[in-house]
């Protein structure tokens, strides 16, 4: 993370003060400039192109979960947890539809509450007899 950082501000001062500022060696931050990328990088990179590739077949709209299940099928050894984090590290957030809310009875409906029975019904003979409800609105 220092030898990143180091990297990415080298035009702004020489790299032996970066060096002293943050306290690490100027022999190992050039080692690290030279080194090859580790086998994870390079496994992280491919399955970085795979996960850019199929989050684009959806529209967008695939969590890890959906994206891992596509590179299981591909046959890319990426473990759920891994591709949690590569898509963190991509910014990939899956698009959740938001959850049905029945939202009530409508006052402005021709179905209001009616105190008086409808026509051609007849009255209840005794109270709490005979009752109604709508229950349309909510999803089964």
């Amino acid at each position: 993370m220092r030898y990143r950082r180091i990297s990415e501000n080298e035009g702004l001062c020489s790299v032996e003060e970066m060096c002293l500022i943050l306290g690490v060696s100027r022999s190992g931050y050039y080692d690290w400039e030279s080194r090859e990328p580790s086998p994870r990088e390079r496994d992280d990179a491919l399955s970085k192109d795979a996960i850019s590739r199929i989050n684009g077949l959806p529209k967008g709209r695939y969590g890890h979960r959906p994206i891992h299940a596509h590179l299981q099928e591909e046959g890319l050894g990426c473990g759920r947890e891994r591709a949690l984090r590569l898509t963190r590290e991509m910014g990939i957030q899956g698009d959740q539809s938001p959850r049905y809310k029945p939202l009530g009875i409508d006052s402005a409906s021709r179905f209001r509450i009616q105190h008086e029975p409808a026509q051609g019904q007849r009255q209840a003979e005794l109270p709490g007899r005979g009752l109604v409800a709508d229950t349309t609105y909510l999803k089964v």
